[in-house]
């Protein structure tokens, strides 16, 4: 028979350590920035805030995308990310898992007014191709949805540019 108070210790340990666990790992939505690898580092811009953030990665780390698995220094520039982290003791922020959606992406723009986002959800609704835009204004952000067998991330980036919006 198990001693009662030993249970209830226990349990109090059980979920102790699985907060601590917890309060270590973070889910961050964005997208693979232009400087995507440096050295064992990943770029990610995260949506919602003006914050590139670099993150440790491991070797072995392998991405799934379309029944294909990739290192993450294959991983393209635009292509929308949700990364799953975790922080050891050693204090370090190391990735853990990324799921990537080749169907959606993030633009960060250097400047953007109200009149000016007004201006880009129009634009960018208007190209073949794209199927929703949301715009948030105060991290200057545009997040896409879009059918890339219709159009590229290269040829959106491209049209914004040739518009006069400053990306990032």
């Amino acid at each position: 028979m198990v001693n009662a108070s030993k249970l209830s210790q226990f349990i109090l340990i059980l979920l102790f350590t699985s907060t601590i666990y917890a309060q270590n790992e973070k889910t961050i939505i964005g997208t693979i920035g232009k400087e995507n690898m440096m050295g064992n580092k990943l770029v990610i811009c995260e949506l919602g805030t003006q914050a590139c953030m670099f993150f440790d990665i491991s070797p072995q780390l392998k991405v799934k995308i379309n029944n294909r698995f990739l290192r993450p220094q294959q991983l393209m520039v635009g292509w929308y990310v949700e990364v799953n982290t975790a922080k050891p003791d050693d204090g370090k922020v190391i990735i853990r898992n990324i799921k990537v959606d080749t169907t959606q992406t993030i633009f960060c723009f250097s400047e953007l007014s109200e009149k000016q986002s007004k201006q880009l959800k129009s634009f960018l609704t208007k190209i073949n191709g794209v199927d929703s835009v949301k715009i948030f204004l105060e991290s200057k952000q545009a997040f896409v949805k879009y059918n890339p067998r219709q159009l590229k991330y290269q040829q959106l980036e491209h049209n914004l540019k040739k518009a006069g919006y400053k990306i990032e």
